[in-house]
């Protein structure tokens, strides 16, 4: 079994700083680890009452999931550290000063004892909790950052920058550093050391060397969020259910080819009308119900462009030359970063008309 807790906080009040990501990066990490298999308790917002109750849920969770399985917390929004111990910070906090963190907040180390006192043996903590917040400016140890904390005895804790230091928010709609984990969390056979290895390589190219993720483990054993091969075991995601192909076998798309200099970003390249076209004759020509899926398409190198339409599609239809059909939002989310790489972005948000296409060059 695999259990996983999210929390994600941004709606805080001026004293505290508000951060317009952490609800998307939850989200995103929620949809990322049910499809690797995870039962999932996604909490966004929350107070103090709803952060507790669901940590109680949590460990409840994981004392009925058995030895064999795992679990994993994962956090976005504001955290801070006092004498060196971890907080999270609830939305409707109200902090003063260092003394009402400890009665306001909730404690880093209340989560890990809950997943210590559970049978399970492995478990996996990733805090993106470092926000810079003009709160701590008043504190008389104006500590930045979150304090180290060493993993527990199988156990592996995924911090989004090094002990002291701050994280940024990002100016996309996730966090650098979420939106690197999601996307090295599905890499067939990788370790969850690897993972965190990538991502860290991720983020300091990303942030221009501003923000270094960093980690403490513990693990005795070696744990694989998704498989190499398709069968599934303990500390592997099972292989996705193959989806029906289209009757038809969509038109095949011509290579998107990289223009004579780099685009600024948003900019439509040329390539825009082709595909426009190629999906129309698509549409046209395939059967069966076509309003509950997107287009997603990537050059066929697999990396520097990323396509986000608002086509739908047949789930699972590959029209050849890197064009994907996406199911969900998310899937499209996370085979767009595997596909284009860090430096793909745009990747296809809401609901618009058929036909209609956005292309970023990075």
């Amino acid at each position: 079994a695999r259990v996983a807790l999210v929390m994600g906080n941004g709606a805080y009040d001026s004293s505290i700083g508000r951060l317009k990501n952490p609800v998307n990066d939850a989200e995103l990490m929620a949809d990322t680890l049910r499809a690797l298999g995870f039962k999932v308790r996604l909490v966004t917002d929350a107070d103090q009452k709803e952060m507790k109750k669901a940590v109680r849920d949590f460990g409840a969770d994981l004392m009925a999931a058995g030895s064999d399985a795992i679990g994993l917390f994962y956090y976005a929004g504001h955290g801070v550290q006092v004498d060196g111990v971890n907080y999270l910070l609830p939305v409707g906090a109200q902090i003063e000063k260092e003394g009402d963190v400890e009665i306001e907040a909730v404690s880093a180390q209340s989560i890990l004892a809950q997943m210590e006192h559970a049978p399970n043996n492995i478990d996996l903590v990733f805090l993106d909790a470092c926000r810079n917040n003009p709160m701590t400016r008043s504190f008389r140890s104006g500590s930045r950052g979150l304090a180290r904390v060493d993993a527990p005895r199988g156990s592996f804790v995924g911090y989004s920058t090094a002990p002291g230091d701050v994280s940024v928010d990002g100016n996309g709609d996730n966090s650098p550093y979420t939106l690197a984990l999601a996307a090295e969390m599905r890499r067939p056979g990788a370790s969850i050391e690897e993972v965190h290895r990538s991502v860290r390589i991720r983020v300091l190219a990303e942030t221009n060397n501003a923000q270094t993720p960093w980690d403490s483990s513990s693990l005795t054993a070696n744990v694989v969020l998704m498989p190499a091969a398709s069968a599934p075991s303990a500390t592997a995601a099972p292989a996705p259910t193959a989806a029906p192909q289209p009757a038809q076998q969509p038109v095949q798309l011509a290579a998107l080819t990289e223009p004579a200099a780099p685009s600024q970003r948003g900019t439509a390249l040329p390539v825009a009308a082709e595909l426009k076209g190629s999906i129309e004759r698509y549409l046209a020509n395939s059967s069966g119900n076509n309003s509950n899926y997107r287009f997603l398409a990537i050059n066929p190198a697999g990396d520097r462009i990323g396509v986000s339409t608002a086509c739908k599609m047949r789930k699972s239809a590959y029209g050849g030359w890197g064009v994907n059909i996406c199911s969900t939002e998310a899937e499209a989310r996370w085979i767009a970063l595997e596909n284009c790489g860090k430096d793909c972005r745009l990747i296809y948000r809401g609901e618009e008309k058929i036909g209609e296409f956005e292309i970023e060059w990075r």
